[in-house]
């Protein structure tokens, strides 16, 4: 089979190509942590279950190593200590050592908003506690309507961060450097364990390394049969230039990649309840379109989906990813269940939207008059705010004097007439 290139927005799974600025405080020697993660870790990961009693060892000598700068998965680590009931911040600077800093400290914890820089960075966080979802916030934006970003609707937004805040444990910085540190837009908050995501950079498969025969691999037990299956991901042809992979498990090639460049393996669980544990490898080709490969292993037989982005995996059976695009360059967000034969079965689903356009022509809409949707049109210069979608055919709207209603949308066609949505509506985003 081969995967090929798909188009791609801004805006993808677990938010991982914005870059990071992150930081700490205090002056101390440097203490340099070895993030390096051993083939055995993985598995060793999913061994027993979160302890309210686990209590935090602060060991100077697993502070976070990494390029603050440049490194997907460097910076502050955010944690929540069950027991203690605290918020803390792994961190490390060039010349400090230190205990994690406790925000939660003197911090309100009515809904107001909290306050924390990292001056060595000129990092400033804000945070403040959930009561409608029960966890802490933290964003590297004053957040005067979290869910304001809550799609991803444009380039606009880029740069508008919520962090991802993990449950604490004894040994957490250990995989401190396979730790996604950006929460999925779309995603509901919530605390994570390190064990529901961990994420093998491409540097455990380097193609020289390939080529003389000394394979870096990752070893999980994909099956639950009790033995690790060993994942490899290989470049065809010259390994300097290559765009084309063979994924393989044990040895056995079952995907084929054309014209892609690899990235990573996330490791996950889709269904925490049955014996499967999933990779999800990502490509990204030339033009920063995006696939992921999501593969689950059953009785020696790889099943596999592609879609452009994974962007919420809560191991309950259900996954949200994007797949191609809608209205105008947003991905198209779409909620699927999962069987134990790994059919994806879409779930009907209404996401969340912030988007003010303007029509420049009559556009065909329905408006809500009593309970019930008329037939109507939008005049040029009628501006509204889109704030839901399904991402599949409708997009729900506010006139800017309170009316509401609904349009139909066909991929970046305006229903009916077919027309493209750039003659419709000024404001939408059009762009690689």
């Amino acid at each position: 089979m081969t995967v090929m290139p798909k188009m791609a927005g801004f805006f993808l799974v677990f938010a991982m190509t914005v870059l990071l600025l992150t930081g700490c405080q205090n002056s101390a020697t440097k203490i340099a942590l070895d993030t390096s993660m051993p083939v055995d870790k993985a598995h060793s990961t999913l061994q027993g279950d979160l302890s309210e009693t686990e209590l935090i060892t602060s060991d100077p000598d697993k502070l976070l190593e990494g390029d603050v700068e440049s490194n997907y998965y460097g910076g502050p680590l955010f944690a929540y200590h069950i027991a203690d009931d605290t918020l803390l911040a792994y961190c490390y600077a060039d010349v400090s050592t230190h205990d994690p800093y406790v925000l939660s400290d003197g911090a309100d914890t009515n809904g107001s908003i909290n306050e924390y820089t990292f001056e060595e960075f000129d990092l400033t966080v804000y945070y403040f506690f959930d009561s409608d979802y029960d966890v802490w916030r933290i964003f590297n934006y004053l957040p005067e309507d979290p869910m304001m970003y809550m799609d991803n609707s444009s380039v606009r937004y880029t740069g508008y961060d919520e962090y991802n805040v993990y449950y604490d444990r004894t040994n957490i910085t250990t995989y401190a450097d396979s730790l996604i540190r950006l929460k999925s837009s779309v995603s509901a908050p919530r605390y994570i364990t390190y064990d529901e995501v961990l994420f093998y950079s491409s540097q455990y498969f380097d193609p020289e390394s390939i080529l003389s025969g000394e394979i870096s691999e990752p070893a999980i037990d994909l099956d639950g049969d009790g033995k690790d299956e060993e994942i490899f991901v290989g470049a065809y042809f010259s390994y300097q230039d290559s765009s084309n992979y063979a994924i393989a498990i044990n040895r056995e090639v079952v995907v084929d990649v054309r014209d892609m460049n690899f990235v990573g393996i996330m490791y996950t669980d889709i269904q925490t309840e049955d014996q499967y544990k999933e990779i999800i490898c990502w490509f990204t080709g030339t033009d920063a379109n995006m696939s992921y490969v999501i593969i689950r292993y059953i009785d020696g037989e790889a099943s596999y989906q592609i879609y452009s982005g994974v962007l919420e995996v809560k191991g309950d059976g259900i996954i949200t990813v994007t797949d191609g695009t809608f209205l105008d360059s947003r991905y198209a967000i779409a909620t699927y269940s999962v069987s134990d034969d790994f059919t994806f079965t879409r779930i009907p689903s209404v996401f969340e939207m912030n988007l003010e356009i303007t029509a420049i022509s009559d556009v065909p809409v329905q408006f809500l008059q009593d309970g019930v949707y008329v037939e109507g049109n939008l005049a040029a210069g009628d501006v509204i705010t889109c704030y839901q979608t399904d991402y599949e055919s409708l997009v729900y709207f506010r006139t800017s004097d309170g009316r509401e209603g609904i349009f139909s949308v066909n991929v970046s066609q305006i229903e009916p007439g077919d027309i493209e949505s750039g003659e419709c509506f000024e404001g939408l985003f059009f762009g690689g």
